[in-house]
């Protein structure tokens, strides 16, 4: 994995394949602690506990089209590689618990990535899924709540090119609010 939001999307398509309907995902960078931690909450089919103990090895994974399952463990090693520590919790028919913490400072930790094209995509393509995001970031916070959206929409697809267009810049200047950088919007030009 390039970037820490590339974790995220990967530990939510889990919950996603577990048959999630609904997603928490709590990001907190603390530079007092020296902490980047990642929550990430589903109400999906959790796991048993055989399955539980082993699944941080590459080779342990539910998936039928091939023998292995990297996310978690690439996680797991992510946040030891940066001081840190990963830990796992799941109950069968209640869901699944992933928490991750790295040492925010540490030479190792990876770039956070781009955060608002990561919420973005997963509102976009999974949209009848209620994703609660929050971004904390040293006593600043941004929240996202899918539910509250789709009240606001009033039956208006989330996909459809105005509503991306709100949504990418609400994300944006929230992230911006806190200081979360945001990658600048890619200009397409058509001259020849």
């Amino acid at each position: 994995m390039e970037d820490f939001s590339m974790h995220v999307l990967d530990v939510v398509e889990n919950s996603l394949n577990a048959g999630a309907s609904r997603i928490q995902i709590w990001l907190q960078e603390d530079k007092a602690s020296d902490t980047l931690t990642l929550e990430i909450i589903d109400n999906g089919s959790g796991m048993e506990e055989d399955l539980l103990r082993k699944v941080t090895s590459p080779f342990a994974t539910t998936r039928t089209t091939r023998k292995i399952g990297m996310g978690l463990s690439f996680l797991a090693q992510t946040a030891e590689t940066a001081g840190g520590e990963f830990q796992i919790k799941s109950d069968p028919g209640i869901g699944t618990r992933v928490t991750a913490t790295l040492r925010l400072s540490h030479i190792d930790r990876m770039p956070i990535g781009n955060i608002c094209e990561t919420i973005m995509t997963l509102v976009i393509c999974h949209p009848d899924v209620h994703f609660y995001i929050s971004y904390e970031k040293d006593g600043g916070d941004f929240c996202i709540d899918t539910n509250l959206i789709r009240e606001q929409l009033e039956g208006i697809n989330p996909s459809h090119p105005e509503v991306i267009g709100a949504l990418r810049s609400m994300i944006r200047k929230g992230l911006d609010q806190i200081g979360v950088a945001t990658p600048a919007k890619l200009e397409v030009s058509n001259k020849s």
